[in-house]
């Protein structure tokens, strides 16, 4: 069987295909979208500590968790702060413990960052990815979920659901899939007149309010009928959602 060519220009990939893609995803998000803690803020702090938490745990035993993390701990500040120990006991039924200790690891060094002034997350990709803990993923879903940035944030989900819909190979590498979804955002933005934001990708849409602009869990399914593909955001997956997130051997 032969290799589909990869679109790495937005111009090997039919604006209409990505809108209609667009649209069906939007439609059934409309439909089905649940409502989740971590898309009513657009805090990075917040939106960090979901990622982590979401990682390899589903969205049903992060939701009490992630309440209960951010009272305890609402700054950098305060999780850079606490002792280990007590972040742990705070962390247990989430499980895969490391991510807990990279969370203070990466609020101390943001600390530290700050010299002294406010801790803030850094506001660019390579800033993020500096810090421990932070992977390619984790640091666009912050720069897209909190700043509305034009990248493209490609975990399991979103992979599946254009590998499907787009035909390409399932063993494309890391980075030759992070073109293929850039030239789909650059596509979904020509045929749609905005800017090349990840929102205006086909599982968003920059025109809903910023607290509802997550992807859906899943997607109608091009050629089954009413059957449905499991798609696209680990911040917006069902409960079954943990089967298609990144390995745990990959930091995200």
């Amino acid at each position: 069987m032969a290799r589909r060519t990869i679109p790495h220009d937005p111009r090997d990939l039919e604006q209409a295909t990505v809108a209609e893609l667009q649209k069906r995803i939007l439609g059934w998000y409309a439909a089905n979208a649940r409502d989740l803690p971590w898309r009513r803020t657009t805090d990075p702090y917040a939106i960090l500590i979901s990622e982590i938490m979401l990682q390899q745990t589903q969205a049903p035993r992060v939701i009490p968790k992630f309440a209960e993390f951010l009272a305890v701990y609402p700054r950098l500040e305060d999780l850079a702060a606490a002792h280990l120990d007590d972040v742990l006991r705070l962390w247990k039924g989430l499980g895969y413990n490391n991510r807990a200790r990279r969370l203070r690891d990466c609020a101390a060094a943001a600390v530290a960052a700050a010299g002294g002034g406010p801790a803030e997350l850094p506001r660019s990709f390579d800033g993020l990815r500096e810090l421990p803990g932070i992977g390619p993923y984790t640091a666009r879903a912050v720069l897209a979920f909190a700043h509305n940035d034009d990248v493209a944030a490609v975990d399991a989900n979103v992979r599946r659901v254009l590998t499907h819909e787009l035909s390409l190979p399932v063993d494309l590498g890391d980075r030759e899939f992070q073109k293929v979804a850039e030239a789909v955002l650059r596509a979904a933005a020509a045929a749609t007149g905005t800017t090349g934001s990840w929102t205006t990708a086909p599982w968003c849409s920059r025109r809903e309010p910023r607290a509802s602009r997550r992807a859906p869990a899943r997607a109608p399914s091009r050629g089954h009928g009413a059957g449905i593909a499991h798609a696209c955001c680990r911040r917006c997956s069902t409960a079954g959602r943990s089967a298609l997130t990144s390995s745990p051997s990959r930091s995200t």
